[in-house]
């Protein structure tokens, strides 16, 4: 049996949308070249919502939820410090 190459829906649906056109479209109305009612800014934002990842906030941290050690120095250093947090884990 044939394998399907086709891509999945989602994905297709995706591929259509031209992210840029709606970007340009939507700078344009914030700062006044272009009319948009409020119902094509909402198709808009919901169209990016399906092509743009959201930003989301990230948080880094070290061992144990701890702070991120930062070694500024020479290499015998960065060992040093290394395997003082390899230890503590």
């Amino acid at each position: 049996m044939a394998a399907n190459r086709r891509k999945p829906y989602p994905q297709v649906a995706r591929d259509r949308i031209n992210t840029g056109i709606l970007l340009n479209r939507l700078q344009d109305h914030v700062v006044g070249k272009a009319e948009m009612s409020s119902t094509q800014v909402q198709a808009a934002k919901v169209l990016l919502n399906k092509t743009l990842p959201d930003l989301q906030a990230v948080q880094h941290s070290g061992p144990n939820e701890g702070p991120i050690p930062v070694v500024n120095g020479t290499p015998a250093e960065f060992k040093k410090v290394a395997e003082e947090v390899a230890a503590k884990v």
